[in-house]
């Protein structure tokens, strides 16, 4: 299919468009020549790609499978198209990197600062967002990798996981928590009290519940769910929140006195602060620079 390349963004600009007329205005082609275009290239893959109505075009299943290739190609030719410009500015190149949210409060700018100190011309972009949402940014090349935990989930297909270091998770609440200031209490208090949680659609979540289970604890009030690791620390200072969180990447705040951790062990509740990227023969010397430095870092 290395011939195909043309075709293929042909496609994605026509199901990005939602019709062949849109899509030939906006690659200045003819609406017959892109018609013969995706022809070939159904020929091609012997099937279709595109269902044809009054209302526009869509993708068939085999169409929208070779979309995520044709964005991979995409992504492609615009890293580097930038690494190009760079390497005439006398610069060393650009990089994305993403993170769930609560490594991006303190481990990944740290890291990136560090390796920025070592490589100031780099040229880097930082996104924070959901694993679901960064998974599919990595399959389709808008990210060179991303940062998060790894638990019970399966890993995706295409995707490389590396090993940071190993994480547990904790029962954590403010300093001012009454549960911090007693050594007088029972596993069934735990579920006396709020507690502040992910979104049910995160590994996060499901471990805390597999641990609520674990202690028979079934009246928990889960009064916050949130993602946005921002929010945590000043919830959990002016309210009486619990939340289930790691240890690690919380650190600063627990050093620091803000936060503190219940000394209730927490069963089978281990994760692995992990960088997610493609196959190691599809990285560039500069994401697997980054990722050893990650590797480098205290903790890891």
């Amino acid at each position: 299919m290395q011939h195909m390349t043309h075709q293929l963004l042909h496609l994605v600009v026509i199901i990005e468009q939602g019709s062949l007329s849109r899509a030939a205005q906006v690659l200045y082609v003819t609406q017959p020549a892109l018609s013969r275009s995706i022809r070939f290239l159904e020929a091609e893959v012997n099937g279709k790609l595109l269902n044809r109505g009054r209302d526009g075009a869509t993708p068939t299943k085999l169409g929208e499978q070779l979309y995520v290739h044709g964005k991979n190609i995409l992504a492609s030719l615009e890293r580097a198209e930038a690494d190009v410009q760079a390497w005439h500015q006398h610069d060393r190149g650009h990089l994305i990197v993403g993170s769930t949210a609560l490594p991006s409060m303190y481990f990944v700018p740290e890291a990136i600062a560090s390796f920025l100190a070592e490589r100031p011309k780099v040229g880097l972009r930082f996104e924070v967002h959901h694993m679901r949402d960064l998974t599919t940014m990595l399959r389709q090349g808008s990210i060179d990798l991303f940062i998060g935990a790894l638990a019970f989930e399966k890993q995706a297909d295409g995707i490389e996981t590396t090993l940071l270091l190993e994480d547990e998770l904790s029962i954590i609440c403010g300093a001012d928590h009454p549960l911090a200031k007693s050594t007088d209490w029972e596993t069934e208090d735990l579920q006396k009290y709020p507690w502040m949680l992910p979104t049910a659609d995160t590994a996060l979540r499901q471990q805390a519940e597999a641990v609520f289970a674990h202690f028979g604890l079934s009246k928990v009030e889960i009064v916050v769910e949130t993602i946005a690791a921002t929010a945590i620390v000043p919830l959990m200072r002016h309210g009486s929140y619990l939340t289930m969180h790691s240890k690690f990447l919380l650190g600063p705040e627990i050093t620091s006195g803000n936060l503190v951790v219940l000394p209730q062990k927490v069963p089978s509740a281990r994760r692995s602060l992990t960088a997610f990227h493609r196959k190691s023969d599809e990285l560039t010397e500069l994401v697997s620079t980054f990722i050893d430095h990650l590797k480098t870092l205290p903790g890891a």
